[in-house]
C-alpha cells in the first residue's frame, strides 16, 4: 500500500512511478498493472546510506526511463 503518495510521473512506456513519501521509496507501476515494484529506497525504512531515502517528495523520470 502507499503511504502519503506525494509525486506521480509517467514514462515513454505508460509506467507510472510514484513518489511513497512515509514509506521512504519510490514504486513502478507497469503499464496496465496495479501491482508496484520498489525501485529506489526500502518501504518503511528511512536513511542517508546510498540505498535509502528519507521522506522523498519529487520525481523527474525522462521518455527513456532515466530518473
Amino acid at each position: 500500500l502507499l503511504y502519503n503518495p506525494y509525486d506521480v510521473q509517467f514514462d515513454g512506456y505508460g509506467n507510472m512511478y510514484v513518489v511513497d513519501c512515509s514509506n521512504h521509496r519510490i514504486q513502478r507501476f507497469p503499464s496496465g498493472s496495479n501491482a508496484g515494484v520498489t525501485i529506489a529506497g526500502s518501504s518503511g525504512s528511512a536513511g542517508n546510506s546510498r540505498s535509502q531515502l528519507y521522506n522523498p517528495s519529487k520525481i523527474f523520470v525522462s521518455p527513456n526511463q532515466t530518473m
